[in-house]
This record gives C-alpha cells, structure tokens and sequence, in this order.
C-alpha cells in the first residue's frame, strides 16, 4: 500500500510538473510575440494567411522542444552514468567511503534507458512544447496587421 500511495504522489507531482513547464512554455512564447510583433504583422501584411503565422510559431515551439528533448535526455543519460559509476565505487580514493557497497542482487545499472523511455521524453517534450505554445500562436495569427504595424 505505501508502495502504490509513493507512486501515485510521485505521478500527481509529474503531472503538476508538466502543468507548470506547459504554463512556462505559454508565457515564454507571449513574450516572443510580443517583442515580434512587427514581424508577424509585416507577414501578414505581405499576404500570409492566420494558419501560416500560427504553424510558424509551432513550428518554432516544435523545434525548441525537439532541442529541449536532446539536452534533457542527454543530460539525464549523463548523470544516470555518473551515478551508476559513484555507486560502483569506480571514484577517487578520497570518496570511496561514501559509496554504496556490493549486495545481493545489485543491479548492472540502476538507470534504465530502453529505446520507448527515450521516445517517450521526445514526444513528451515536443507536446508539451506545442500545447503550450498554442494559445501564443493562436492570438498571434488573429492580430491586425495594421495594429501589429504601428
């Protein structure tokens, strides 16, 4: 029973988590429209329909996502190997004390990186990426050109 109430807070903590990073995400994006205002209405101007400004702005969110997705798995790949190293004890002699000794059934690895894990952080984070940027995108495709000018 602690086991399973341990998962489902951890799970509702993930989810207040993501909330947030779509919330960031929605404000980030508000403010680059906000300081490209100019450009978007000059588009707009010279003949770009709504849908192109707002598939510019998530293709824009997408790409950030897709670079977001690179670091964070790739740091996250990172630290799982150095953690993996300081609990096999393969660190400075001066640290040594501090490392969890051999027992019964220790894992290879205490990280898991199977190939849907990793496609799963892709996809989250180009998501949430999206989700978040279309609201921004949305507003900036119905803004006046005349307005956005001036």
């Amino acid at each position: 029973l602690m086991i399973i109430l341990l998962t489902v807070g951890l799970i509702f903590i993930s989810f207040l988590i993501f909330l947030l990073a779509a919330l960031n995400i929605t404000h980030t994006f508000f403010m680059v429209i906000a300081e490209r205002q100019s450009e978007l209405g000059l588009l707009r101007a010279v003949g770009a329909k709504r849908g192109n400004i707002r598939s510019l702005v998530l293709a824009e969110a997408g790409f950030i996502g897709l670079v977001g997705a690179f670091l964070g798995i790739g740091l996250a790949h990172l630290g799982g190997i150095a953690a993996d190293r300081f609990l096999e004890c393969r660190v400075p002699e001066a640290i040594q004390q501090m490392c969890v000794p051999d027992f019964p059934f220790k894992p290879e690895s205490f990280f898991l990186f199977e190939p849907w894990i990793i496609a799963a952080g892709f996809g989250t984070a180009i998501l949430f990426a999206l989700v978040g940027a279309y609201l921004p995108a949305w507003r900036a495709s119905r803004m006046d050109p005349a307005d956005a000018l001036r």
